[in-house]
């Protein structure tokens, strides 16, 4: 199953509810990281090979300059706007179908966007994924 680091925006339980269906999945405040910067977030997330979940645009943009970042998915918050409960109960259940949709293909440099009635799924171009892994590989070893 996936493993994930959801964002400090997204419910706690929501993470509960994921471990609960096989997931790998914990929350900031589980790992300390409650009030970090998205970056460090971000690099947490690539660092223990999990994928970020949030309803913040700023992880799709450290995506968009590192597209061999962490995976990210993008809750929509439209779902939250007339009924928090019924909302996060609608996004829990609709992240539950994203998960098993995306199986083994959720990795580095993915974007998922979701919605209550939308799924929209993209990747960095493959070799700039290579490249940049590559390049980090080279910054490990001279930090060695």
């Amino acid at each position: 199953m996936s493993k994930l680091l959801l964002d400090a925006n997204v419910s706690p339980a929501l993470a509960e509810a994921l471990r609960w269906r096989g997931h790998d999945a914990v929350h900031v405040n589980d790992v300390g990281l409650r009030h970090a910067p998205d970056p460090v977030i971000f690099n947490t997330a690539r660092a223990t090979r999990r994928a970020v979940i949030t309803q913040d645009n700023d992880f799709l943009r450290l995506l968009a300059h590192d597209p061999g970042g962490a995976a990210v998915i993008h809750l929509s918050q439209r779902e939250l706007q007339h009924n928090p409960v019924v909302g996060r109960l609608a996004q829990a259940m609709r992240l539950g179908e994203v998960l098993h949709e995306l199986g083994d293909r959720l990795g580095p440099g993915l974007r998922v966007k979701v919605s209550s009635t939308t799924l929209r799924v993209d990747r960095a171009h493959p070799a700039v994924v290579r490249a940049h892994e590559r390049g980090m590989a080279r910054e490990r070893g001279r930090d060695r």
